[in-house]
């Protein structure tokens, strides 16, 4: 007996329904038709009085009801959907063969799979907000702790500097009010004389600083 397999190598709507219509017409032998898998969007074919009809159960092949009707295993059955074909096409009932390991689909366990699986669905999705507003809150609190710690490696940067400048400073002036008071303490001129280096390079410290630094004018430089 031969076979005919009818495949669409697209994504749907190649004209599978039709086609197969046309190899059960063309038939001179007995046709059995073999609709393997579930309700679908509809398999369109057209009766020999050019009625269109739209199965999603059964297969386009048996519109003209003279063909054989095999739903094997594999199959998932929607009784409301197969009956309202079979009652459109007032298909003879004895004609149509089911597999006992088929699957039969019930409305009220699909509803409430439906219902299992948009919870499910929802719930994934509060998760994944959770996760990424946590996520989200230890990026914050990295920036923040990073930031924080370059700050204060900042401060004590700057601080560090600035400690170094003031005790150089202090120290430079320290040693000048030291040489200051030491001239001052000379009572005479023939004391001053033994400084002559002592007053040169206070000049020198002096031109560095301030011209108003206190007690610049009480310093007698010796020539």
């Amino acid at each position: 007996m031969p076979v005919s397999v009818v495949v669409g190598g697209q994504f749907g709507s190649e004209g599978k329904g039709k086609v197969a219509l046309e190899i059960a017409r063309r038939s001179s032998e007995p046709v059995v038709a073999v609709r393997v898998g579930g309700p679908n969007s509809g398999h369109t074919a057209y009766g020999r009085g050019g009625g269109k009809h739209v199965l999603r159960q059964l297969p386009a092949a048996c519109i003209d009801r003279d063909t054989d009707v095999v739903l094997p295993a594999g199959s998932y059955i929607d009784v409301d959907v197969s009956m309202s074909e079979i009652d459109r096409l007032d298909f003879p009932r004895d004609r149509i063969r089911r597999s006992s390991i088929s699957k039969v689909i019930d409305r009220a366990e699909s509803a409430s799979s439906s219902a299992d699986r948009a919870e499910r669905s929802a719930t994934d999705a509060k998760d994944q907000a959770f996760r990424a507003r946590d996520e989200a809150s230890r990026m914050r609190f990295h920036i923040t702790l990073e930031g924080i710690i370059a700050g204060v490696v900042l401060f004590i940067t700057i601080a560090t500097f600035i400690y170094t400048v003031y005790s150089s400073l202090t120290s430079r002036i320290d040693d000048l009010q030291n040489r200051l008071s030491c001239i001052e303490s000379a009572s005479t001129d023939k004391e001053l004389k033994s400084l002559p280096s002592v007053t040169r390079e206070l000049e020198k410290e002096i031109e560095t600083l301030n011209p108003k630094f206190p007690g610049r004018d009480k310093v007698r430089l010796i020539d």
